[in-house]
């Protein structure tokens, strides 16, 4: 007995259309939850290592479902859940101050979730604030390495399209109006009055002399909606010191 052909109903869908599809749903899935973009597809760069330069920002076991979005296991002592913990709290909270000790991390870590801003929505304007000019390009190189290193992880991704210059990062999601901006900026509360960021970023708050009025700038936009996120290496009787211990 002969067993006949099953017929075909509907178009064909190539392997191209399929992993077409495939890269949509997971770019809707990073927008959705920065943490599963975050500990999927981020990496940052160790210029000390020359065999594996190209590290995972979030190393360890996986913490979040695919389909469903929801936590998969609990948060504790495993490896790097302290960063799983503050990206949570990101998407949570609009306003964040985090004190930070060297080689964790938390500058690339911050720089990450002001990449997830201006890469998942359109017309956002972020700004990452710094001692000097020179030190917010650098924080903006950081954001470059992990722009880099997203097509090479998952190439099938529909990844925005990006450009860098000194103390900026544009990202294209469509006509004039839906580029987003990331902008390199030296202290000083003057860099921000007047301006109309959806978050602000400041690195090493406790080491720069303008902090205090720098957040007077600031707070109209944070009362107004936007993001504030704050981090530093810890130095006593500053500014910084001041906002953690809320005797501001």
């Amino acid at each position: 007995m002969t067993t006949a052909t099953m017929p075909r109903y509907g178009p064909e869908v190539s392997e191209v259309q399929v992993l077409h599809r495939r890269g949509l749903i997971e770019y809707e899935r990073c927008r959705r939850s920065i943490l599963y973009w975050a500990e999927r597809y981020v990496f940052t760069r160790d210029d000390k290592d020359m065999k594996t330069p190209f590290k995972p920002l979030i190393a360890g076991e996986l913490s979040v479902e695919p389909k469903s979005l929801a936590m998969r296991r609990p948060l504790g002592d495993g490896k790097d859940d302290y960063l799983r913990y503050l990206t949570l709290l990101f998407q949570l909270e609009r306003l964040m101050l985090v004190p930070k000790s060297r080689q964790v991390r938390i500058s690339w870590w911050a720089m990450a979730m002001a990449l997830h801003v201006i890469q998942f929505a359109p017309a956002q304007r972020v700004a990452a604030q710094s001692k000097k000019a020179g030190d917010s390009d650098k924080l903006l190189d950081r954001v470059q390495v992990m722009l880099e290193q997203q097509p090479k992880v998952a190439s099938y991704i529909p990844w925005p399209k990006w450009h860098k210059k000194m103390n900026l990062i544009r990202i294209s999601h469509g006509g004039m109006t839906g580029i987003s901006r990331l902008e390199g900026l030296p202290e000083g509360g003057d860099k921000i009055r007047g301006e109309t960021y959806s978050m602000v970023f400041t690195d090493e708050s406790a080491f720069q002399n303008e902090a205090e009025p720098a957040y007077t700038a600031i707070m109209p936009l944070i009362e107004g909606g936007a993001r504030y996120l704050g981090v530093s290496s810890a130095r006593a009787a500053t500014y910084f010191e001041a906002q953690i211990n809320d005797n501001i």
